[in-house]
């Protein structure tokens, strides 16, 4: 069984579903912003959703985000169309509503009439605070992941720990299928300093609108959203 390709796929939704749902708040906040000025943390709500087109050049597939409960944690699912690589279709992940970074995921599958389950949890340092965004804005993010796979009944665990940097670079109106939007540019650079990946965000739609990502050569679009 390929458990290389199940840590790749899981890093994968990881990074699309910590661009995908900037939201924040305390526990007792379950929706609209406490500050509506530019670059402000926006505040997620039961029902909100995204739908992205992402393509590599090669293959093409369809995501949507929706936001299914807002409790201690902000939990996100995430739909895949058609399931990568024929194995995982959905995707269920909870973001701490301060940091804006994912906690815990979950996913299962069926390849060849084997089960395929993975859940990770994940804890962070953070060098300063993610928002407001602000042009010239630079944080650094450690990430410590502990992934629990289990295929067929056999279980494996995986750690792992990232260090990157996110700078915001620049204020920018960016087209994409949903519409046009005035965006903040954020890239991302990993422990050597090479740009691994850059994303727009737009305070209209409490996310990202568009991401390009250097390593696997995939871009995605923002195609319909729905917020309140």
């Amino acid at each position: 069984m390929r458990i290389s390709f199940l840590l790749i796929t899981l890093g994968l939704l990881i990074t699309a579903l910590g661009v995908g749902a900037c939201a924040c708040g305390s526990d007792g906040q379950t929706g609209g912003s406490a500050d509506t000025g530019p670059g402000h943390c926006p505040i997620l709500e039961e029902g909100d959703q995204w739908e992205y087109r992402a393509f590599d050049g090669e293959n093409e597939y369809h995501t949507t985000l929706t936001v299914i409960d807002i409790g201690k944690y902000h939990k996100i699912k995430m739909e895949i169309d058609p399931p990568l690589e024929g194995i995982i279709s959905e995707t269920i992940a909870e973001f701490d509503k301060n940091t804006l970074l994912p906690v815990s995921m979950s996913m299962v599958g069926k390849e060849m009439g084997v089960s395929i389950s993975l859940e990770t949890e994940a804890t962070y340092e953070i060098s300063g605070q993610r928002w407001p965004l602000e042009v010239g804005k630079e944080i650094e993010i450690t990430e410590s992941t502990v992934t629990t796979i289990d295929v067929g009944g056999e279980i494996s665990t995986e750690s792992e720990t990232q260090i990157t940097k996110q700078v915001v670079e620049a204020i920018e109106e960016v087209t994409v299928e949903a519409g046009t939007f005035e965006c903040f540019r954020m890239a991302t650079f990993d422990e050597s300093g090479d740009k691994i990946s850059v994303s727009w965000h737009s305070d209209e739609v409490k996310t990202q609108v568009k991401e390009i990502d250097y390593e696997t050569g995939e871009t995605q679009e923002l195609i319909d959203f729905s917020v309140k």
